[in-house]
């Protein structure tokens, strides 16, 4: 309890004055970063890199609707503890904590692929879950990941109830690379998996 009060704390207080962000801030690993405004902290979009694979856009997004169901979840977590290891299920659930389903839409012919997803981690040796709306652009050859709608919260330590979401912030305090993070390894997952997946021949190919 004393950790999440000083974690409330930091956040509050530690509000340091921006500049336009510079080509460091807008990449984590080989993901692109969009922030709200130039000089704002919130992070709204994270982009992966373009992929190159096999098929037509149409494939790839058949494809890719397995991968997600696969690779996704979009399941509430309210469990919690250090690393872990203490601390229990937890009793009480938020207005974050109704489970929607995975797959929001798949439109095959003009190549785009909806969904939600939710990933738990770990900062300051507490719990956390960060979400996201997770699209495949798909193009004939290659495709690419877009996340936004992107927010972290701490998860219930067991005494009380599990935060709302809040925004992603690139602020230390906040834990913002280890959000995105969790975020990037479930799509780094689907994006392998789309790419290792047999390619189907189209009746003009056969």
């Amino acid at each position: 309890m004393h950790k999440k009060l000083l974690l409330l704390l930091l956040m509050t207080c530690v509000q340091p004055t921006w500049a336009d962000h510079d080509a460091d801030d807008k990449k984590l690993n080989d993901y692109q970063l969009e922030f709200a405004s130039p000089t704002s902290r919130r992070i709204d979009v994270m982009t992966s890199r373009s992929f190159e694979t096999g098929g037509t856009s149409a494939a790839i997004i058949e494809r890719a609707q397995n991968c997600v169901t696969r690779y996704v979840s979009n399941t509430p977590n309210t469990s919690s503890g250090v690393l872990g290891i203490i601390g229990a299920k937890g009793q009480h659930s938020s207005s974050s904590d109704v489970e929607q389903p995975v797959l929001e839409s798949a439109d095959p012919q003009s190549g785009t692929l909806v969904a939600h997803s939710r990933a738990q981690y770990h900062h300051l040796l507490l719990a956390f879950e960060a979400r996201s709306r997770f699209s495949v652009d798909a193009k004939d050859g290659r495709f690419r990941i877009v996340q936004t709608d992107l927010a972290y919260r701490q998860l219930d330590t067991g005494n009380d109830v599990a935060q709302d979401f809040s925004p992603i912030q690139r602020l230390a305090v906040t834990g913002w690379d280890d959000a995105l993070e969790a975020l990037q390894e479930v799509s780094d997952k689907v994006a392998d998996c789309i790419q290792s997946s047999p390619v189907e021949s189209s009746p003009e190919q056969e």
